[in-house]
């Protein structure tokens, strides 16, 4: 596909930093080097992964499998790169950190979530600090959008079809916290992070956190789960909000920001 043409060029190095919708993503994570090749598999709809969440790439392809893959290729050479909508959303997760002006009618105008990715906030209760990492919009509200191609790894059938009929966008965010105070609690961060910063909740979607191998801060004894992780820990979070009516800024310790509000 990169020999064929200079825009699957651009996408190979624009999605070297992207997140795959795969566990793999996650335990025991993805070489950065392979990461392009699966995206573009992935965002072609060349490859899919397996029902158990699994990219399968520790598997072998059968030789039904790869004539397969090999006929989809052939239709995938006839289009461009830019064609594939969950392609395109790789790619600007990839170097945006976000898909949000994707699959919603929120942005970040002329902010962005890529200048607060890996910036630290430090809680202004002393009980320690966060790093941000990433933020993912799943559409269920929107029909003129796109549907994610993120959608099957935070939420239920049940979670997209509740949040339709509220017309709320989840937002799920990567951050890893810092705890600094003995006995760190989930109150500790909720009441030291001001701001879109604080603002994440616990996931609640039936398991899929287990399925996939990320982690969300539990509602059951929170307090343990951070004294096990005492050195810092990535966590997903998520918020709920109305797209059409929403607001939202993360200011970071070096004066980075970034602004969240519906495009109109």
């Amino acid at each position: 596909l990169m020999a064929s043409s200079e825009e699957y060029k651009k996408a190979f190095v624009e999605t070297k930093e992207t997140l795959l919708p795969v566990k793999e993503a996650f335990k025991p994570g993805i070489a950065q080097a392979k990461l392009p090749y699966l995206a573009i598999a992935m965002g072609t709809n060349l490859m899919n992964g397996f029902p158990d969440g699994s990219f399968g790439m520790e598997k072998t392809t059968t030789r039904a499998e790869s004539s397969a893959i090999l006929l989809r290729l052939e239709g995938v050479l006839k289009k461009d790169a830019t064609s594939f909508d969950d392609l395109n959303e790789l790619r600007m997760v990839g170097i945006k950190k976000t898909n949000l002006e994707l699959v919603s009618s929120l942005t970040t105008g002329k902010t962005s979530i890529a200048d607060i990715s890996g910036k630290r906030k430090t809680f202004r209760n002393g009980s320690g600090s966060m790093l941000f990492h990433r933020l993912i919009g799943v559409n269920v509200s929107e029909p003129k959008k796109k549907k994610s191609i993120y959608t099957s790894l935070f939420m239920t059938d049940y979670g997209q079809d509740k949040y339709k009929n509220l017309m709320l966008l989840p937002i799920f965010q990567e951050i890893t916290i810092l705890p600094k105070k003995q006995g760190f609690d989930v109150g500790d961060y909720k009441n030291g992070a001001t701001d879109m910063n604080g603002s994440g909740m616990t996931i609640l979607n039936n398991g899929l956190d287990k399925k996939y191998g990320y982690l969300t801060i539990p509602n059951i004894e929170p307090a343990q789960f951070f004294a096990k992780h005492k050195n810092g820990v990535k966590v997903w979070l998520v918020n709920y909000v109305d797209p059409k009516n929403f607001k939202g800024q993360y200011n970071m310790d070096d004066g980075s920001y970034a602004i969240i509000k519906n495009i109109d």
